[in-house]
């Protein structure tokens, strides 16, 4: 089953505004309340909530587009996220055997030096003025 997602009021006197950031991504599970995109509007810049949930199918706006209340924002469904299709990286020119070449000496003392503990026992009588 597939639930449309549509911009909701937003506040008195607000009927409309233009998508500064997309949040979300198509085949990408949302909750109710993750935040969906970014809307300005003539009053301020606000996260625009998800009022369902679900796998992403389709996003019907883009960044730029001036929305209105009502409007269809996206389409989600039930069912496994099937992960968005990326072009193929090149491999990377290290090997992945190959590690990561050894700390000098200077940066490893660095982070292991000793710091001294006290102990609460010999500073109470102090303290007490005894």
């Amino acid at each position: 089953m597939q639930t449309e997602f549509k911009l909701p009021e937003l506040g008195e006197n607000i009927e409309s505004g233009d998508v500064v950031n997309i949040l979300v991504s198509e085949g990408e599970t949302i909750d109710i309340d993750d935040p969906v995109l970014e809307l300005e509007t003539d009053k301020a810049t606000v996260e625009v909530p998800s009022s369902v949930s679900g796998v992403v199918k389709k996003i019907h706006v883009q960044v730029g587009d001036t929305i209105k209340v009502g409007q269809l924002i996206l389409t989600a469904g039930n069912g496994a996220a099937e992960p968005p299709v990326s072009p193929t990286k090149e491999e990377s020119p290290v090997s992945k055997t190959e590690t990561a070449a050894p700390r000098p000496e200077s940066e490893t003392k660095a982070e292991t030096a000793s710091v001294p503990v006290f102990i609460g026992i010999d500073i109470i009588p102090e303290l007490l003025g005894s």
